[in-house]
């Protein structure tokens, strides 16, 4: 994966709960005419699990425009990506094509930031970013280690700027 959405929730009652769940199965749990929900059960042996980004030692990261500026970029990139592929003769019309155009396009950093777009085009895509019109909110950007995170009243969407390491042996 390459960006990761994350929206915590405030608990009514004070509970000491730390979980990482299943988006689907607490959707579920949930019952909206009586306010409650029902927690499912941890996520537990995806080797995504092992990548998560960290709980603490975050810092600000000074350069992120606006919502309105970061609206800006995902549309302008969105409409440079159609452009760019009905150029495409119809022989490069492929997978492989559109992902190369799509790395190059949502690849790019934002502002004066290392934030590549593609996150800010999750943060969009997800409704974390505040629509045009409403107030916006503190959006800010904050970076710990290899990670950074663009938080917004709504969510936030993480992602590493240096790849994971993962040793590899060779088999048996």
């Amino acid at each position: 994966f390459e960006v990761l959405a994350i929206r915590t929730a405030r608990l009514v009652d004070a509970v000491d709960l730390d979980v990482t769940v299943s988006a689907g199965e607490l959707l579920d749990g949930i019952e909206e005419t009586a306010g409650k929900a029902v927690v499912p059960g941890a996520v537990t042996g995806p080797p995504w699990a092992g990548v998560l980004p960290p709980r603490s030692g975050w810092r600000p990261v000074e350069g992120l425009p606006g919502a309105a500026e970061m609206r800006g970029a995902v549309a302008a990139a969105v409409a440079e990506f159609r452009t760019r592929d009905e150029e495409l003769p119809e022989e490069r019309r492929t997978r492989a094509e559109r992902d190369r155009i799509g790395r190059e396009i949502w690849s790019r950093t934002l502002g004066a930031t290392e934030l590549p777009l593609r996150a800010v085009h999750a943060a969009q895509s997800l409704g974390f970013l505040p629509p045009a019109g409403v107030e916006e909110g503190p959006v800010a950007l904050f970076a710990s280690g290899p990670w950074l995170r663009l938080r917004t009243p709504y969510g936030s969407v993480a992602l590493r700027t240096v790849p994971m390491a993962l040793p590899v042996t060779p088999g048996r």
